[in-house]
């Protein structure tokens, strides 16, 4: 995969030093940008070192990353990037105790990886990294500061008169481990990257760079630069940029363009941002039915819920059949929830390709990602609760319908096979 990358970094219009360091090694494939902090010439050291000690660990841990990227083991290979990390905290750590001019020093740490059509984010502090794809912009980290744990708790009216907000809550290399957030993704062409300080991401909007990106990704960096000095430019403006080369024409690309396409627009996850998104789908698995084949039989059990990608499939109950189910549905989703056999059956009506994803990988998200489970179970309950209302309303037409028969005299009678009962007017006998 041939990528095009391209830099700048800037003092700023207050700070006299630069305490930013960044990294662009496309023969790697890895792209850092840290932060460092500390005064003096401190930061500069913290953030330098924490780089070196990532492309250090990287380089040691290449063969090793590559074959398991072909291998698809992806949380081995965020558990390698998480170590890179850690060595660097533990670098910076051990040199902040060793020389009297380095004390209290620490750095953000920003890392993207990106290897055969696979990317990897390891992520500390509030420096970001943000994917343009299909002309969107989309953040792919959260800031590890007080602000954000405010915004989080809905505090912002307390933001103003709180003098330390910016303050941040991870750093590396304050203690010898710090907690790493980690992402893996699919790249696909034609994805770009930025990776930034928040010298930038302070003064710019999402919107803004993406119209930087749009006029040229050779040109962005410069432009973002200079806009992020025109706004103020009190801290250091570091931007680095990463762009993927060619258009999606293999099948792996436009399978995960259409999974994300599809699932964005179903109720179920109305409100995850592309990231949360991301972390979901990570979590399922793509199953291929042909026509006909049953997917769901009422009575027994399963553990899983499946989203249509594409096909139709058919919903019956006591033989009867109840309705279909198209690209952008959803079936067995009370599986989530109770342990129960199923209600219905499923079969496929056409071939369909369908994600599923697992009870226990479910119960895993919601204890790892306690605000995207909020969501995800509150899109639940709300599509629960449409189904019940829509139920509650055919009840009540039927009991309208009965009621009206009834009061004009027709007699009704019950008839039972092995498909049901019904009950219906004589003269329908």
């Amino acid at each position: 995969m041939r990528v095009s990358t391209y830099g700048a970094t800037d003092v700023g219009r207050v700070k006299e030093n630069n305490e930013d360091s960044y990294l662009l090694d496309a023969e790697l494939g890895l792209y850092v940008v840290a932060d460092g902090m500390g005064g003096h010439a401190a930061g500069e050291v913290a953030s330098k070192l924490a780089v070196d000690e990532v492309k250090a660990e990287v380089v040691a841990k290449r063969g090793e990353l590559e074959r398991l990227v072909g291998a698809g083991k992806s949380w081995e290979v965020q558990a390698i990037l998480d170590r890179a990390v850690q060595r660097a905290s533990e670098a910076v750590f051990n040199k902040a105790r060793e020389e009297s001019g380095c004390h209290g020093m620490g750095t953000t740490l920003s890392v993207l990886w990106i290897w055969g059509g696979h990317g990897v984010i390891a992520h500390v502090g509030d420096s970001r990294v943000y994917i343009r794809r299909s002309g969107e912009v989309h953040l792919l980290t959260e800031d590890h500061s007080l602000l954000r744990e405010l915004i989080k708790q809905g505090r912002e009216k307390e933001v103003d008169s709180m003098p330390y907000a910016s303050a941040l809550t991870r750093a590396v290399g304050v203690q010898p481990y710090v907690e790493v957030d980690t992402l893996d993704f699919d790249v696909l062409p034609g994805d770009e990257f930025l990776v930034c300080s928040d010298g930038l991401h302070g003064y710019v909007k999402r919107e803004e760079i993406a119209e930087a990106f749009a006029a040229g990704v050779d040109s962005a960096p410069k432009k973002l630069v200079d806009l992020a000095n025109e706004r103020g430019g009190r801290d250091n403006i570091t931007v680095a940029l990463v762009a993927v080369e060619g258009e999606i024409t293999q099948e792996r690309g436009k399978d995960a363009v259409h999974k994300y396409e599809t699932c964005k627009q179903m109720p179920l996850f109305r409100y995850l941002s592309f990231k949360e998104l991301i972390k979901v789908l990570n979590l399922t698995r793509m199953r291929h039915v042909k026509k006909g084949q049953v997917l769901l039989a009422e009575g027994h059990g399963g553990s899983e819920i499946f989203i249509v990608v594409s096909g139709r499939l058919r919903i019956e109950k006591g033989g009867i059949a109840l309705g279909v189910i198209e690209a952008g549905g959803h079936v067995g989703e009370m599986s989530l929830i109770d342990r129960n056999p199923r209600s219905a059956t499923v079969n496929a009506e056409e071939d369909a390709r369908l994600l599923v994803l697992a009870r226990s990988s479910f119960y895993a998200l919601l204890r790892s990602e306690p605000a995207l489970s909020v969501k995800l179970l509150w899109n639940l309950l709300q599509v629960i609760s449409a189904r019940l209302r829509s139920a509650n309303r055919e009840l009540v037409e039927i009991r309208a319908d009965y009621e009206a028969l009834m009061s004009q005299g027709v007699e009704l009678f019950h008839v039972a096979d092995d498909t049901g009962e019904y009950v219906i007017p004589r003269d329908k006998k």
